[in-house]
């Protein structure tokens, strides 16, 4: 398994909005993966574990 620094919140700017997707227009790099779920129980630093999707 390969390790991976914490998890760390970030500001992002914010384009089109629907109901199952949000654009991130800037704040982002290329290959950062991104938490869309259980987030809002996690602290900035928190060690995760990838369980699915990408890495």
């Amino acid at each position: 398994m390969r390790t991976k620094p914490p998890a760390h919140w970030k500001n992002v700017d914010v384009g089109d909005e629907s109901d199952d997707a949000v654009e991130i227009v800037d704040g982002l790099t290329e290959g950062d993966t991104v938490i869309t779920s259980g987030r809002e129980a996690l602290s900035d630093e928190a060690r995760v574990r990838v369980t699915r999707g990408g890495g």
